[in-house]
């Protein structure tokens, strides 16, 4: 397998929990909330069964129901991500992750609706990730939210677009962010699992692209 960009790093671990970190939120939210965790819940493991549209369709209505809860934008940006890949017809380690050797087959682009679904959903999970940052500085789970949302994007720009360096700004953020939840909250091990794994594939990668990230 060749080298791998850290570009995507943070984004593959945080796809992991984005959907299935549901249990937690950055918000003051009630019984609406509630039941938009359950929904996203239910979406998670239709998501692993591969349903994703009806995963897709779950995660819209618990966007209706809590319009202000990031996770559950990024839950459904996540759910999108997924259905591209699939719909390419291949889905490698190597796709997933950015790799420069790439299999040798022809993938096709994403159709343009999902693309603006998936644009729209995680340009509105990072605003509210921001916000929350702001308001709550010291939140560990807010700061959480921000690192898995830029992750994510990170991952999108690298497997989708196949824009591999770009994708470094958004990674290092995603890394960023999930170091200051471990300052805040030690015990947080999701935010752990990120920082550790970009510090390893970092470390493989060359002295340039090394400083790079």
């Amino acid at each position: 397998m060749g080298r791998v960009l850290p570009a995507c790093v943070a984004a593959m671990i945080v796809w992991t929990c984005a959907v299935a970190a549901g249990s937690q939120s950055a918000t003051n939210a009630e019984a609406k909330t509630e039941s938009a965790d359950a929904l996203r819940g239910r979406a998670t493991a239709l998501i692993y069964e591969h349903r994703h549209d009806e995963a897709i369709r779950l995660l819209r209505q618990a966007i209706a129901l809590a319009p202000d809860q990031s996770a559950t934008h990024r839950s459904l940006a996540s759910a999108i991500w997924l259905k591209m890949l699939f719909l390419r017809g291949a889905v490698t380690v190597d796709h997933y992750l950015g790799s420069f050797n790439r299999a040798r087959v022809d993938l096709t682009k994403p159709p343009p609706e999902l693309v603006a679904e998936f644009q729209q959903s995680i340009t509105k999970a990072i605003a509210l990730s921001e916000s929350y940052v702001a308001v709550s500085p010291k939140s560990a789970q807010a700061h959480y939210d921000l690192g898995a949302a830029t992750g994510l994007h990170a991952s999108y720009i690298a497997s989708i677009e196949g824009r591999l360096l770009a994708g470094f700004r958004a990674a290092s953020q995603a890394y960023d962010e999930h170091e200051q939840v471990l300052q805040l909250d030690p015990s947080r091990r999701d935010a752990g699992l990120t920082v550790g794994t970009y510090r390893y594939i970092v470390s493989t990668l060359s002295v340039r692209l090394r400083m790079m990230a």
